[in-house]
């Protein structure tokens, strides 16, 4: 069971590996406009199913998604209200009089399927949300005897235990039974957080948990809070062979009703780690979807190959079909592809969880999100000196992968920028700076190992880069530490990887930045002087530095002792640069020593039919300069983001301005330039 766990779940991902696939969080969130968490934008609240249906799910096939992450399709305890996580009723997609309404936040289960439908059609794969370890909104209570214990520790007894009210009645009576006659009820549940005896049913202060008689927390969990095995509501226990099987179940009516992909595993570190891993999982990917709907939709569905935005894995591990109609057929569907949300920016928690499932599933790779979101607080504090600088030094790129998923287990590392959970106003409120990530997106999307999230224009050229040029080996150039740079990669090692898991969400500004959520072409406008020179080593005051090209790199800050962890730590006087220079200091605290505000790397392209065309990739954190690296001697390459950098163009100097075309010198070396606080891609012409 372990080793066919870790090989369905390795089928699934490398299924993805040869389209250079991206999944897209394909909800809209926007928790600013009613001052909570509990709304998405219009096209939600108009029905997101038909907007799927109605060309949007073409629209993202056609910008470069390759899967949509749906929101749980489930119907949640304040009906058409509910976002989906307050699950109520499993088996209601949208289709019962209950909670106040027939539909869900999204639409109904005919809209639902259609939209499912429209995105087979688009050749896009799609995962569905499923939350599995909570209930709201019961039908009654019950009179239980629980031990109450403290929220803040859950080891720790709040009182003796007593006699309480629980919300722990499901009996779904809209259905009527229709689907599983299953009854949830107090022996279905191991705790509550409301005794609805005291307080008119609303929380204690302090807040309590509730453990009811013959159960137990399970040790299998997330150790914060003592034991984190109760999120919300009515805990489901995962220890009762009943409820599994209940669950069971309906994830096989789930699977055929919907003819879903994948899934996305919510709040997965409250549930017991052997239930996905040992159980359910195992169950749904022995049996093979079915192309028929237990129900009727409009026309029938395509064969499609399952499987959805994996990890980096081997070219050719799992065939992927022809196209015909723009449907993937005539290919057996590899197992599930899952992705599991463990909310930790500790990597060792991580890790070890996936070793926990027998490496069953992937993870999403919140420490990465975590350092994207503390580099762009670097030098974005404000307080600057008028002159263009800021108030703190820049983030030290050269460790922005350090402590990350995608540097420790890059086959189960789904990345992403932001997602409904980081951004201003959210639960896990943690956004990155508007400025800061179009430099986080090329990081998920151009690199060798690593799907994205809200963002602007450049999002669109990224995406494009993607698909037609980030294939093959590549070579990082992460600063001091000679010819190729602090911690590259050897070719070797990635040869044939495509990538590894990369997540988008669909914001208001999602690729298009036009304010609706498409995605457009990007570019236009702007973009700076063409006949500018490339900075080199004779260009504008700046010294080579190994394989550094750096514009006269600068002394530490002086508030970088202050700074936050991500930001370069203070260091003394003069610093040996990489080459064996010492860099001389001057005063611009927009440049750390060593040019460690920049790094870059490079792809070799794709290499089958007609020539590689590979791509060179650099970021700055702060002020504008060049990476020198390794590409095919006398090729030329162009820069895709000029156009979609105007603005930082505008306010850098223009001794910085980057050329539209330069060409690799015969050494097989060349600097390629980024502006300030930017990126710069750079793809070779055929």
């Amino acid at each position: 069971m372990v080793a066919d766990g870790a090989a369905a779940q390795a089928a699934a991902t490398a299924a993805e590996a040869n389209r250079n696939g991206v999944l897209l969080q394909a909800f809209p969130w926007d928790p600013a406009a009613s001052g909570d968490d509990t709304r998405v934008s219009e096209a939600s609240e108009a029905g997101l199913w038909r907007h799927l249906a109605d060309g949007r799910a073409a629209a993202l096939a056609a910008a470069g998604f390759t899967a949509l992450w749906l929101p749980p399709p489930v119907k949640g305890f304040q009906g058409d209200r509910d976002v989906g996580y307050g699950v109520y009723d499993l088996y209601d997609l949208g289709e019962f009089p209950q909670c106040g309404s027939v539909r869900t936040k999204y639409g109904t289960r005919e809209e639902l399927l259609a939209a499912i439908d429209a995105a087979h059609a688009a050749g896009l794969r799609v995962l569905a949300d499923i939350v599995l370890g909570h209930r709201l909104g019961a039908d009654a209570t019950q009179r239980v005897t629980a031990t109450p214990y403290t929220d803040a520790d859950r080891t720790v007894q709040a009182g003796r235990p007593r006699k309480i009210l629980a919300h722990t009645k499901f009996t779904c009576p809209g259905r009527g039974g229709r689907y599983s006659d299953f009854v949830w009820n107090a022996h279905s549940f191991s705790s509550v957080d409301v005794d609805a005896s005291c307080r008119g049913g609303r929380r204690e202060v302090p807040p309590r948990v509730y453990l009811i008689d013959g159960h137990s927390f399970s040790a299998g969990v997330s150790t914060e809070r003592g034991n984190y095995d109760h999120l919300m509501g009515a805990n489901v226990d995962l220890a009762k062979p009943a409820v599994v099987a209940e669950l069971v179940s309906w994830g096989h009516w789930f699977s055929a009703t919907t003819g879903v992909d994948g899934y996305r595993l919510d709040a997965v570190k409250h549930m017991d780690v052997g239930f996905y891993a040992d159980a359910w999982l195992p169950a749904m990917r022995a049996r093979t979807v079915s192309p028929a709907r237990i129900a009727t939709a409009a026309g029938p569905p395509p064969v499609i190959a399952a499987g959805v935005a994996g990890a980096a894995g081997a070219v050719g591990a799992v065939g992927i079909a022809a196209t015909a109609g723009g449907c993937l057929v005539d290919t057996p569907p590899p197992p599930l592809f899952a992705v599991a949300e463990y909310w930790s920016e500790d990597v060792g928690i991580l890790t070890a969880y996936l070793a926990a499932t027998h490496h069953s599933v992937a993870l999403f790779d919140v420490p990465l999100h975590a350092r994207f979101a503390a580099a762009g607080r670097c030098a974005d504090t404000g307080g600057g000196d008028g002159d263009g600088h800021h108030a703190t030094p820049p983030a030290d790129l050269t460790t922005l992968l350090d402590g990350t998923l995608v540097a420790a287990a890059p086959a189960h590392a789904v990345t992403f920028v932001e997602n409904h959970d980081t951004v201003a106003g959210a639960a896990l409120a943690s956004p990155v700076a508007e400025w800061f990530k179009p430099l986080a997106y090329a990081v998920v999307l151009l690199r060798a190992a690593g799907l994205p999230g809200r963002g602007g224009g450049v999002l669109a050229v990224l995406l494009r880069v993607r698909r037609a040029y980030a294939y093959g080996p590549q070579v990082d150039y992460f600063g001091e530490g000679g010819r190729g740079g602090r911690g590259s990669v050897a070719a070797a090692a990635v040869a044939g990887v495509s990538h590894g898991h990369i997540l988008a969400s669909d914001g208001d500004t999602t690729a298009g930045g036009d304010g609706d959520g498409d995605v457009d072409g990007g570019g236009g406008g702007g973009g700076g002087n063409n006949s500018s020179r490339v900075p080199s080593a004779n260009n504008h005051g700046a010294r080579e530095t190994g394989d550094w090209d750096t514009l006269a790199a600068d002394p530490v800050h002086p508030d970088a002792e202050h700074c936050h962890n991500a930001c370069v730590a203070a260091s003394d006087g003069n610093r040996a640069a990489p080459g064996g220079a010492t860099t001389p200091p001057t005063t611009n605290p927009d440049r750390l020593p060593g040019g460690r505000h920049l790094i870059g790397w490079t792809r070799s392209g794709w290499d089958g039919d007609g020539p590689p065309r590979g791509v060179a990739v650099v970021l700055s954190s702060g002020a504008g300069g060049a990476v020198r690296m390794r590409a095919p001697a006398g090729s030329t390459y162009r820069d895709m983001t000029r156009a979609s950098t105007a603005a930082a163009a505008a306010a850098d100097d223009d001794k910085y301005a980057i050329a539209g075309v330069l060409t690799v010198g015969a050494d097989g070396w060349a600097a390629f330039p980024v502006r300030a606080r930017s990126v710069a891609v750079w793809v070779a012409d055929a």
